[in-house]
């Protein structure tokens, strides 16, 4: 493989692309559309992965003075990419997935819009400890929507489609906060802190099971209870057996609790207990492995 192919793809984050292509296939799902609008959703996704990536490049141009002295290595600061070149190609990314969403409906290229502003706005200007997590989240929770918005949600998922993205919202919100005690951007690393975070991320995970949802059977709150309740567990084991923490501990949580996205988007799929969404929300958990493929070709920076 080429070296300015993993170059872009570090620049991009390529290797964070299973969880934005999660997010929308569980939104899929949770409308109960995505049997016969497969094609819908597909747009859906590639839209999702041109405002997700875009973004990426975005932060990395908005950073790149800063990364000039701590993180040289980076595509821009290192000199491979062209810092015009990455603020075109990221621009150009975020207009083409508003563009892609904009096919299915109108309304889904007007959701998308506001997404891609969202991160614009992060990008640009949405540093500190709790505009940038409340940004980061409100983006996720708007990507898992954006099938929603398209396709719209059957009367027995609507508790579902209101709850499916303020959960996973605030799931964001939350390991985002966990992020910025890592960076030191939210203060002196409290005795703690990082604990309790991992704490709420647990609970939200446990909630997902009672979500409020009319069709939602059964067998599809076991499965998701039982998905919750062992994504849950590495977290509150990891809170329980650190006691004082250091960055490299908030680094090794924060990693920890990302690799529980894609466990929560399965989750949430599994609620509607159709052999669609155990398929859909099956196909989910297989990212993770090409997550980990990703991550050793485009190594994050």
């Amino acid at each position: 493989m080429g070296e300015s192919f993993r170059t872009w793809g570090r620049l991009l984050r390529l290797s964070l692309a299973p969880t934005a292509i999660a997010d929308v296939v569980c939104g899929g799902v949770l409308s109960g559309s995505a049997g016969h609008a497969g094609l819908d959703v597909f747009r859906l996704v590639l839209a999702s992965l041109c405002i997700y990536h875009g973004g990426m490049a975005l932060n990395d141009w908005a950073d790149r003075e800063e990364d000039a002295r701590v993180r040289p290595d980076r595509p821009i600061p290192s000199g491979r990419v062209d810092a015009q070149t990455a603020l075109g190609f990221a621009s150009f990314l975020l207009l083409f997935g508003v563009a892609i969403a904009a096919t299915v409906d109108l309304a889904a290229g007007a959701w998308a819009a506001g997404i891609a502003v969202l991160a614009a706005v992060y990008d640009l200007h949405g540093r500190g400890p709790w505009r940038g997590p409340l940004l980061l989240g409100a983006c996720r929770a708007g990507n898992l929507a954006l099938p929603l918005v398209a396709l719209g949600a059957s009367p027995e998922l609507q508790g579902l489609a209101w709850f499916a993205p303020l959960a996973y919202g605030l799931y964001v919100f939350v390991l985002s906060r966990l992020g910025r005690l890592e960076d030191g951007e939210a203060g002196p690393l409290e005795r703690g802190t990082p604990g309790r975070l991992l704490l709420f991320l647990a609970l939200c995970l446990l909630a997902i099971p009672a979500a409020p949802a009319a069709g939602a059977s059964l067998w599809g709150r076991c499965v998701a209870a039982a998905l919750a309740v062992a994504a849950a567990a590495g977290l509150l084991q990891r809170a329980r057996t650190t006691d004082t923490w250091t960055p490299g501990d908030v680094m090794a949580a924060m990693g920890c609790a990302l690799r529980r996205m894609l466990v929560f988007t399965a989750a949430l799929a599994c609620l509607v207990g159709t052999p669609l969404a155990f398929g859909a929300a099956a196909g989910i958990l297989l990212l993770y492995p090409v997550a980990w493929f990703l991550r050793g070709v485009f190594p994050p920076s």
